[in-house]
């Protein structure tokens, strides 16, 4: 098989190289030459799986991690070289929404999803520790995360769906900071600036200082406001924000705050009527 026979579902790139997953009972995964499209490598799931949610490469590249839409929700490692699994497990009966390795260790990855976080080490003797709220946040135990990224220190930041940017060190929580007015659907760590970008319900993109967050004092920097549910979120290396919406568009947002929509799309509804 050359390439996918169902929809594909997830993708990540790192340098030259770029990952995809599929939907399916046996669903591949492949990967890709970023440059030229030729196919480098391909794995196949067990039977069952039904498709890949998320997928994402480690912090150099060398592994990437994906989570199917079993029952069980289970988590895999593959060596990106080989395209040879190296850690599979069961994820969790809720189901995982995204997948973010760690920026300091290349074996240390997290998983969010419906009520739980899960922070994982594929070469540990014990790969899986809850995420630990502490008795003074017991009241948001119980909360759905939708999206995850990290950054240096061992931190990681998931976006949750009342709205709130949960930061993490290691497996316990450090804080958590009122962010959107909804689920935040979209997060990123830009390495240039020290910054995490988020996106949500709300339509806003906001940026926030990564070390304010740490220290629980976080005051958004900066916030865009996109007129429509945000998606996803990328930060170019010139400092350009690259945002997709729940309306198909997709727009570049620059430093200065000029905005260039370069997809356009009637999809937020229905088209009723053309003359």
């Amino acid at each position: 098989m050359d390439s996918h026979n169902d929809d594909i579902m997830c993708i990540d790139v790192f340098g030259d190289n770029a990952v995809t997953g599929q939907r399916g009972s046996v669903p591949m995964i492949f990967v890709w030459d970023a440059v030229t499209g030729q196919k480098k490598g391909r794995a196949v799931l067990n039977k069952g799986a039904n498709g890949l949610q998320c997928v994402r490469f480690n912090c150099d590249g060398s592994q990437f991690a994906c989570v199917d839409m079993s029952t069980d929700h289970c988590v895999y490692v593959f060596d990106t070289a080989s395209c040879e699994q190296k850690f599979m497990h069961k994820g969790d009966s809720n189901k995982i929404y995204d997948i973010c390795w760690s920026k300091d260790n290349k074996d240390e990855f997290c998983t969010v999803g419906s009520k739980h976080v899960k922070f994982w080490n594929a070469t540990a003797g014990k790969v899986e520790h809850r995420g630990i709220y502490g008795a003074d946040n017991r009241d948001v135990s119980t909360v759905s995360h939708c999206t995850v990224t990290s950054g240096p220190g061992g931190f990681f930041y998931t976006g949750s769906a009342n709205g709130s940017i949960f930061v993490w060190n290691e497996n316990k929580l450090v804080h958590h900071v009122p962010a959107h007015k909804g689920t935040i659907h979209a997060m990123r760590f830009d390495d240039a600036t020290k910054c995490v970008f988020s996106g949500g319900a709300d339509c806003n993109v906001m940026q926030w200082n990564a070390d304010d967050l740490n220290s629980g004092k976080a005051t958004a920097t900066r916030c865009i406001d996109m007129k429509s549910l945000v998606r996803a979120v990328a930060v170019r290396p010139d400092g350009e924000l690259v945002v997709g919406t729940r309306d198909g568009n997709i727009a570049c947002v620059g430093t200065g705050g000029d905005m260039n929509v370069i997809m356009n799309s009637h999809n937020n509804g229905e088209v009723w009527g053309l003359s």
